[in-house]
């Protein structure tokens, strides 16, 4: 019998719940707002990009779109990189 390490869900979601919050921490204090619902569509394009580059790792990027999802929410508006 082989190792199984049972359900993740769980563990999952905490672990997505972690780095979005600490990525959200991060784009506050580097773009110098109080929430993401304040950036502006120009800076959501640059998380979006670097959320799109070679140089974000799987973990960040679930969480860069977290954020960008809710900006979206919060404006009504796709962010549309093209």
């Amino acid at each position: 019998m082989s190792y199984d390490p049972g359900k993740i869900g769980k563990l999952l979601d905490n672990l997505e719940e972690t780095a979005t919050e600490w990525m959200e921490n991060q784009v506050k204090e580097f773009y110098s707002v109080d929430g993401v619902d304040e950036l502006s569509k120009e800076q959501v394009l640059e998380i979006h990009e670097y959320r799109e580059s070679d140089d974000c790792y799987p973990a960040i990027s679930l969480a860069l779109g977290n954020l960008i999802n809710y900006w979206e929410m919060e404006h009504d508006e796709e962010v549309d990189p093209l």
